[in-house]
C-alpha cells in the first residue's frame, strides 16, 4: 500500500524530478472512494486500475529491493511476491537470520508506508543433513507472531 509522505520520500530518493514529484503527491492526496450510500477518505494505497499505480508502487518497493538484495543475495522478486533463500549451519543460526531478516524488512517497509504483513508470510525449511529428524524444529518469533514453517509454499500462485 502506498502512503503519500513516506512513498514521496522514496520518489525523492529515487531522484524523481521535482515536477514529477509535486504531481505524484497531489495524484496521492484528497483520494475518496464511494460504495452505496457510505464515503471513506483513502489514506494509503495504491490507485487501482491506474496507468501510475504499478509504476508508483515499483519506485516505493526498490528501495526495500534494493536493501535485502545487499544483505541477502538469493532472492527472488516478481511484481509483490518476494522470495528469499537463507541458509544456516545451525537450528539456532537459521532462527536468528530469518527473524533479522524480518526485522530489516518490516522496518525497511515502515519507512516507505509500508506493513509487513505476517499472515502471509510462509517458510519452508530443507534440511541437508542425514539425521536431521533429530534436530529440533526451528520456530521463527517477530514480536507476538511465531511462524512455524511448512512442508510446502505458494510461490506466484503455485503450490
Amino acid at each position: 500500500m502506498l502512503n503519500g509522505m513516506s512513498s514521496c520520500q522514496a520518489w525523492s530518493k529515487a531522484a524523481v524530478p521535482q515536477y514529477l514529484y509535486r504531481c505524484i503527491k497531489t495524484y496521492l492526496e484528497d483520494r475518496w472512494v464511494q460504495c452505496r450510500e457510505e464515503t471513506m477518505k483513502l489514506e494509503r494505497g495504491c490507485p487501482q486500475g491506474s496507468v501510475l499505480g504499478p509504476a508508483l508502487r515499483n519506485i516505493q518497493y526498490n528501495i526495500i529491493v534494493t536493501g535485502l538484495a545487499k544483505k541477502y543475495p538469493h532472492l527472488c522478486i516478481y511484481a509483490d511476491d518476494t522470495l528469499l533463500i537463507i541458509g544456516a549451519p545451525t537450528t539456532a543460526e537459521l532462527e536468528r537470520k530469518v527473524v533479522e531478516c524480518l526485522q530489516y524488512t518490516k522496518q525497511h517497509l515502515a519507512w516507505v508506508g509500508l506493513e509487513l504483513n505476517l499472515s502471509k508470510k510462509e517458510i519452508m525449511v530443507r534440511n541437508q543433513f542425514k539425521k536431521s529428524h533429530l534436530l529440533p524444529p526451528p520456530c521463527f518469533k517477530l514480536g507476538s507472531v511465531t511462524l512455524k514453517p511448512r512442508d510446502t509454499i505458494t510461490y506466484l500462485g503455485l503450490y
